[in-house]
């Protein structure tokens, strides 16, 4: 898909959120940074784990699969 022309707002706002998650409830990491509720984080997942980050890349909280369900939309 070619991002640059599309004009539709809706179709932009989608794929801004395909590759994010939504949190339910803040979490505070170790380091004292906090993943917002209601807030969208970039996210990655593989066959252990996923992955949310900051939206600078320097934080991340690594989740089990049952622990993603609880805090992620």
């Amino acid at each position: 898909m070619d991002i640059d022309n599309i004009i539709d707002i809706e179709v932009l706002r989608g794929l801004a959120k395909e590759s994010r998650a939504k949190v339910k409830r803040n979490m505070v990491k170790d380091d004292g940074f906090v993943f917002k509720a209601g807030e969208y984080y970039p996210c990655s997942q593989n066959r252990e784990c996923v992955a949310l980050y900051s939206d600078d890349h320097k934080h991340c909280a690594y989740l089990t699969y049952k622990e993603a369900e609880d805090l992620l939309y």
